[in-house]
């Protein structure tokens, strides 16, 4: 989300102590943007023990019907069942949800949520 977020938020969130959950959290403001612009450049992300030693990641965005970033879905896991036909199997299903999701919001609309309402 940080990612796809305004730059005046990105600057205020890089302004503050950024906290190291394991070795591989990125902590260095310079690298994390980097990360964050290679996130939006691929429209993906992939963790491996970033938050948690032994667990991955693979996280896609999901856009509102104005096309703005308003949420995102991942896959998680343990990183030793993390190989490379699972990465691809799981970045394929994490892509696929959020267009799924971001293309039945732009059908519906900005206010409309998409269910079915009872005649009750």
């Amino acid at each position: 989300m940080l990612a796809y977020a305004d730059p005046s938020v990105i600057d205020a969130a890089l302004s503050q102590p950024l906290e190291a959950f394991t070795p591989y959290t990125i902590t260095d403001r310079a690298k994390l943007r980097q990360a964050l612009e290679r996130i939006r450049a691929n429209g993906y992300n992939i963790v491996l023990n970033d938050l948690d030693e032994g667990a991955f990641s693979v996280a896609a965005p999901i856009t509102g019907a104005d096309g703005t970033i308003i949420a995102s879905i991942s896959v998680a896991g343990a990183v030793a069942r993390f190989d490379e036909e699972r990465r691809e199997s799981h970045l394929k299903a994490a892509l696929d949800a959020a267009a799924e999701i971001s293309e039945r919001l732009s059908i519906h609309g900005p206010g409309e949520n998409g269910l079915v309402k009872s005649r009750a």
